[in-house]
């Protein structure tokens, strides 16, 4: 998490001086916040932005005009102040929005794909198979989900498979092992 950016929030430190009123200094931020909302809507966000301010529970997100994601966190001090700390955002919220349109983009792939794939773990578990995979091998998902590949393979492939997954239990292990010195990831492979 990275301490907010000067300016980070829209100029409103400013305008929070003794005695000023929090919903002024909303209303006077709108334009940066809320820059294309119908008067309705600007001020159904402010009774929601006073609520929170009242009774703050979790984070809020600010989304600025120029693009910039801000996460607020309020609390309510003992002498009725609130504290309010922030920081920006942006970046992690744009990987976040990234990641989600590669996991849309790899499941529309897979499910609507005329070649039948399926996902498994390293045990040959089947963790994820696409419609063609279930017309391939004539089993439904729900079957599959309690199978393994081992279980829809020609019993003379049976031991060429099985050499296959402790080969590749191998490989997986090694490098989990020479990276655990040097990375916190979990290691992933795939059969090949």
């Amino acid at each position: 998490m990275q301490p907010a950016a000067p300016g980070a929030f829209f100029g409103i430190a400013s305008l929070l001086t003794p005695g000023s009123h929090y919903l002024d200094c909303l209303r006077e931020n709108i334009p940066n916040l809320l820059p294309e909302r119908t008067p309705e809507q600007v001020e159904e966000w402010i009774a929601y932005r006073i609520a929170y301010h009242r009774n703050p529970k979790g984070t809020l997100t600010l989304h600025h005009r120029d693009g910039r994601v801000i996460e607020l966190r309020e609390e309510r001090l003992a002498d009725g102040a609130t504290l309010i700390i922030g920081h920006d955002a942006t970046e992690r919220t744009h990987r976040a929005a990234a990641e989600a349109r590669k996991e849309a983009l790899f499941r529309q792939l897979f499910e609507r794909s005329p070649m039948g794939m399926a996902v498994i773990d390293l045990t040959g578990r089947y963790l994820r198979v696409n419609d063609a995979y279930c017309r391939f091998v004539g089993y439904d998902r729900d079957e599959l989900r309690h199978m393994s590949v081992r279980d829809v393979t020609h019993p003379d492939d049976v031991e060429q498979m099985a050499q296959r997954f402790a080969s590749q239990d191998r490989r997986v292990q090694a490098n989990s092992s020479s990276r655990s010195a040097t990375s916190p990831r979990a290691a992933t492979s795939s059969l090949a």
